[in-house]
């Protein structure tokens, strides 16, 4: 049974990444919350020891939501709300890193942990620039308040406070250092790995 969740593991990913496709066509929030649903699914069918993942990506991102107030009070594209606050982030930030723990952590296995993590962090920081810009030129997402915020020069993303940008940064790059402890354990590159 185990090599039959295997082999069907890319057709599982392939048809989510079409139903996201659709789905943002109709609603960005049905997208998000699937996107969401789809990615512990991916994780409770394929990786079941990865679902741990998801601990650390919650913390991270409740605690980044409380720190952050009212700064997500909307969204171009997102409607959905809980408490007056966009359920966009509190749903896409602990997806993303949980979906990071799925696929891009056990991709780079460095020793020393540290290491790893340092590897984890920039390539982390990479994507979220990629993700931003994504985000905001190719699928027109747009908070709110950024429009009193000019963002990045050239790349014209992260239009938010400064503090808001660093935390954007550090959220996934503490989220890194998490997962990089928490498979500290696991045997290095070239060597023989059995995925829990």
């Amino acid at each position: 049974m185990r090599s039959i969740l295997r082999y069907s593991e890319p057709a599982f990913l392939l048809g989510s990444v079409g139903i996201l496709a659709v789905l943002l066509s109709f609603s960005y929030d049905a997208a998000i919350l699937a996107a969401a649903f789809l990615t512990l699914l991916l994780a409770a069918l394929f990786h079941p020891g990865r679902l741990k993942g998801w601990i650390p990506a919650v913390a991270i991102t409740a605690a980044w939501m409380l720190v952050s107030g009212r700064m997500y009070e909307g969204y171009n594209v997102f409607k959905l709300e809980l408490f007056g606050l966009a359920v966009f982030p509190m749903v896409a930030w602990p997806t993303g890193l949980a979906f990071a723990y799925l696929y891009l952590v056990p991709a780079i296995r460095l020793r020393p942990w540290l290491k790893r993590w340092a590897l984890l962090a920039l390539v982390y920081s990479i994507g979220i620039i990629a993700a931003e810009w994504l985000g905001y030129h190719a699928l027109g997402v747009h908070l709110d308040r950024g429009t009193a915020f000019r963002g990045w020069p050239i790349l014209d993303i992260f239009h938010c406070p400064w503090w808001m940008q660093l935390a954007y940064f550090a959220n996934g790059i503490l989220f890194m250092g998490a997962a990089s402890w928490m498979d500290r354990d696991r045997p290095a590159a070239g060597k023989s790995t059995s995925e829990a």
